[in-house]
């Protein structure tokens, strides 16, 4: 019970109500989302094409898992993002001043619940893990014979955080 009441008193938690599917223990611990040593894809900094690195950590999970703001806020913007997903900007506002910016990528378009704009509150829905899809409307990530659903996860502080525009 001490777990729970601790819990209550965050005022910044998880962006998911599930354990991702990547974590340690899970089916896809082999992605491990936390890997500081950037040996797989989903990992924070892992280089990609193009010599950019990823800007993220990538939380796979199974279908349409609900994805939800850790921390009070306001909707910057819902826009297009990587293949055929759609990612929530919000910029979060802690009660002892902190300030930062959270992208909220790779969700799924048709299940984003929120407008730019408005603001949202800890734990509110924001939508949808999604699913990549090509252009040929096919699945771009399948581990083990199942298609990925994930959100993509970027948090910026700082200068930096307050411009969405591109580096």
């Amino acid at each position: 019970m001490g777990y729970i009441r601790q819990q209550a008193n965050h005022e910044i938690i998880f962006p998911l109500r599930v354990k991702p599917e990547n974590d340690p223990r899970e089916k896809w611990s082999y992605r491990n989302w936390r890997d500081i040593y950037r040996g797989n894809a989903t990992a924070f900094a892992r280089p990609r094409e193009g010599g950019r690195l990823h800007a993220g950590r990538d939380l796979y999970t199974n279908e349409y898992e609900p994805v939800i703001a850790i921390c009070n806020g306001i909707i910057l913007e819902k826009v297009p993002f990587y293949d055929h997903t759609n990612q929530v900007s919000v910029l979060h506002d802690t009660k002892d001043g902190r300030k930062f910016i959270v992208r909220y990528g790779e969700l799924d378009p048709q299940s984003i619940i929120v407008r730019a704009g408005k603001e949202i509150k800890q734990g509110q829905k924001l939508g949808n893990t999604g699913k990549l899809i090509n252009d040929d409307g096919q699945p771009t990530v399948i581990l083990d014979h199942k298609i990925v659903y994930m959100l993509h996860f970027e948090l910026y502080t700082g200068r930096i955080a307050y411009n969405l525009s591109p580096l």
